[in-house]
């Protein structure tokens, strides 16, 4: 049990997105050592999966050439290797092989234990935020897409895809799209019930914006809750980006 009075730090590294078509282990990529030595000893590893993850649930691919994204699972087992625990699903290549490829690609990452935020097989399940404990906290995780969401690729009440956050011809942000994400970003909270109940990633869990608050803990509503966040639990932590 963390007791909130006393001051911890929480060491997290942020990756650039992992765009990845190919296991690099078995090519005996010569940084694999040196980095898996520096991201190991740290609370937790955040990335983008920009890439879909070929599974049994996989649909033909909506791209063609260079621009299709599409990894078998052992890349995941690489990431894994790497210490990578925490990812976010919210982007413009998770459909690549289609609704059932997104469906299918988080059943892959819940076989592996990762905590991952912005798609799912519903909007509610793609905008709620992703729980994971460490020893020096809990981290919540909120993950949306901007851009260049092709039309079939978010989530709706019945259709699993991306958190998406559309913006209008005008140029102004989506209305709802703003308020969903930021509800799930202000009422993140941190109870019992989320190392008690894990439901995404190695003793993670993915939570929904109308839990029971004990206390409200995101930095980035503050600052007027501008885009994704990764919320460590009201301590400080430290953060180290590549």
């Amino acid at each position: 049990m963390i007791d909130p009075m006393v001051p911890l730090t929480l060491r997290l590294f942020v990756l650039g997105q992992a765009l990845m078509q190919h296991d690099l282990r078995a090519e005996s990529w010569p940084y694999f050592a040196a980095l898996a030595a520096m991201f190991a000893p740290v609370d937790l590893c955040f990335t983008d999966l920009e890439t879909a993850i070929r599974s049994p649930s996989a649909e033909p691919p909506t791209r063609e050439g260079v621009f299709l994204h599409v990894a078998t699972p052992p890349v995941l087992d690489y990431l894994k290797d790497l210490s990578i625990s925490l990812l976010a699903t919210a982007n413009n290549h998770i459909w690549d092989l289609g609704t059932g490829g997104i469906t299918g690609t988080l059943d892959e990452l819940d076989a592996r234990g990762f905590t991952h935020a912005g798609a799912g097989s519903n909007l509610a399940e793609a905008a709620a935020p992703a729980y994971r404990p460490t020893a020096n906290g809990i981290v919540a995780l909120v993950a949306a897409a901007s851009g260049a969401i092709r039309e079939g690729a978010a989530a709706t009440a019945t259709r699993a895809g991306v958190n998406g956050l559309r913006r209008e011809m005008s140029g102004i942000l989506n209305a709802d799209d703003v308020v969903r994400i930021c509800n799930a970003i202000t009422t993140t909270t941190f109870s019992k019930r989320v190392a008690d109940k894990p439901r995404n990633g190695s003793g993670s869990s993915r939570g929904s914006a109308s839990m029971p608050a004990r206390r409200s803990m995101s930095a980035t509503a503050r600052r007027g809750c501008r885009g994704s966040s990764s919320i460590a639990d009201g301590r400080s932590f430290t953060t180290s980006a590549i």
